[in-house]
């Protein structure tokens, strides 16, 4: 049995071969029964399933324990508009879940009414939901500024990135560190910040 660790739970992923399918089983040892995140790249589960399998990445189910089908979404990494090692498929469960693949070259994804809805305005996005909104700056920085009824500043900056280190270190030749520097996200000349849609990932 593989084991994983997805933050401070405990998950364990076993595979077994059914006729034109294999399926991965998610479990959590969590007590809560609250809805536990959890992804994995398609790279992984190749490694899980195997490169002998004919596997038809477009038919991946997702299921609970009761075997009701559980909303995915899949995040396209590399932008190819297509599935591929890169990418991520996430999903959230309470107890026990199975990553369904079958080698029916018939089937086709899922698709799910999005939770939230995207707005990009200048170099902002606004993620709104029924239940909160998100503004994201071009620093990649979420900034919750609704919560049910409730407006304001409610969580500011969360995603910070800091960065310290030495500037002008030479302590491999004389034993010097040079000049300690602190930076955080606001600091950082940044390339591309997205919000993809179906879901929020932000990609510096």
């Amino acid at each position: 049995m593989r084991k994983v660790f997805l933050i401070v739970l405990l998950m364990s992923l076993s595979i077994f071969v059914l006729a034109g399918e294999k399926v991965i089983e998610v479990k959590t040892d969590q007590m809560t029964w609250l809805d536990v995140p959890y992804s994995i790249s398609f790279s992984k589960i190749l490694d899980i399933i195997g490169d002998d399998f004919e596997a038809n990445w477009y038919s991946i189910r997702v299921v609970d324990e009761n075997g009701n089908y559980l909303p995915y979404q899949i995040d396209d990494m590399d932008n190819n508009k297509r599935i591929s090692s890169q990418d991520v498929l996430l999903f959230t469960f309470k107890k026990d879940a199975k990553i369904i693949i079958s080698d029916d070259s018939n089937m086709d994804l899922m698709t799910f009414k999005p939770y939230f809805s995207i707005e990009k305005d200048n170099d902002e996005y606004l993620v709104t939901s029924k239940d909160f909104d998100i503004k994201v700056n071009k620093y990649g920085l979420a900034n919750f500024v609704r919560y049910k009824d409730i407006k304001g500043t409610i969580y500011n900056e969360l995603g910070t990135a800091r960065i310290a280190g030495w500037s002008g270190s030479t302590f491999y030749v004389d034993g010097k560190l040079g000049k300690h520097v602190e930076m955080t996200s606001s600091g950082l000349e940044i390339e591309k910040v997205r919000v993809l849609n179906a879901g929020l990932l932000l990609l510096l």
